[in-house]
C-alpha cells in the first residue's frame, strides 16, 4: 500500500458543471477506489430536480444555508430539509434530490458519493419535477434496484 503523498483540496480552477448547474470541484483521493469527493458551490437561487440511479450521496454543508428537497419520484412525496454549516443529509440511489440556496450567501458543500461519480454524469438522471415521468427504461431500473 502507497502511502498519499500529502493532503488535497478542491481547486478554484478545476470546477465542472454537475448536470443540475451547481458548480463541482473534484478533490482527488489517491490511493481510494471506492468513493468521491468534490465541493460544490451554490450560489443563491435554485438547482434542478435530480436522482442518482446507483450511487449513494452525502452533502454535508461547509458553510451557508441550503433547502434541500428529496422525494420518490413514484408517489411525489417530498420533504424540504432547512440546511446549515455543519449539518448532513443522505440520498439513497433512485431519490429524487434538488437544492435552494436562499441566500444572501455562497453555501459551500461537500459531496460524498460512493460507487464513486462517473465523469461523463451517467448515473445522474435530471427531471423537470420530483414527481416524474421517469422513461420506461428508468422504470425497469428502478423497480429491479
Amino acid at each position: 500500500m502507497a502511502l498519499p503523498e500529502g493532503p488535497t483540496r478542491a481547486l478554484d480552477a478545476f470546477v465542472v458543471v454537475a448536470p443540475d448547474g451547481i458548480a463541482v470541484h473534484p478533490i482527488a483521493l489517491p490511493g481510494l477506489a471506492n468513493l468521491s469527493l468534490a465541493e460544490g458551490r451554490l450560489p443563491p437561487g435554485d438547482f434542478g430536480v435530480h436522482l442518482h440511479r446507483s450511487l449513494e450521496q452525502i452533502t454535508y454543508v461547509l458553510a451557508g444555508r441550503l433547502v434541500v428537497t428529496m422525494g420518490d419520484p413514484a408517489t411525489g412525496q417530498t420533504r424540504g430539509y432547512h440546511c446549515a454549516a455543519g449539518d448532513t443529509i443522505s440520498t439513497p440511489p433512485r431519490t429524487t434530490l434538488s437544492y435552494r440556496n436562499p441566500g444572501p450567501d455562497l453555501a459551500r458543500v461537500l459531496f460524498i458519493c460512493a460507487p464513486p461519480y462517473p465523469a461523463d454524469d451517467s448515473d445522474t438522471l435530471t427531471l423537470d419535477r420530483h414527481h416524474a415521468d421517469i422513461p420506461s427504461a428508468e422504470r425497469g431500473a428502478q423497480s429491479a434496484g
